[in-house]
């Protein structure tokens, strides 16, 4: 199916699987038990788009702009972000175990009231950090006297 420069008002168990959607309206659009596999969305206005008890798992987004944008309940197991921006942004009760940061910026981030047994820092920049307060080029120090 292809919809182009089209108003949709209505969509209740609509099959829009393998469909390639552009400059189609769907303002206020309350969109329910509805097929929308391997969907095509390109170049589209979703600010403030709700999404709820969806299915969303191998899903691509690329060059989206989410700021602002909340995660609530959201299973992002193997999820992978690659080149974004995540400033300003707050985790809580959040599991991240076994997860992978390479080449990220984590500069002025705080870890508090969290569990980090098992955490590796590996061939990273440490100048001014500290924990519980004091700085880790002080323990460093005293670990290695």
């Amino acid at each position: 199916m292809i919809l182009k420069n089209q108003k949709v008002d209505i969509c209740r168990d609509c099959d829009f699987s393998y469909s390639n959607i552009a400059n189609t309206d769907f303002t206020g659009v309350s969109a329910a038990d509805c097929d929308l596999s391997e969907v095509t969305v390109s170049g589209c206005n979703m600010i403030s788009a709700q999404f709820d008890n969806v299915m969303m798992s191998d899903t691509s987004v690329v060059n989206a702009n989410m700021s602002g944008s909340a995660f609530t309940d959201v299973s992002m197991s193997k999820f992978r972000m690659t080149n974004g921006d995540m400033t300003d942004a707050r985790m809580e009760s959040t599991d991240i175990s076994k997860a992978s940061f390479v080449g990220c910026d984590l500069s002025d981030v705080t870890f508090e009231n969290c569990n980090l047994t098992g955490l590796a820092i590996n061939s990273c920049q440490v100048s001014g950090v500290t924990i519980d307060g004091i700085p880790l080029s002080e323990l460093l120090e005293k670990y290695y006297k």
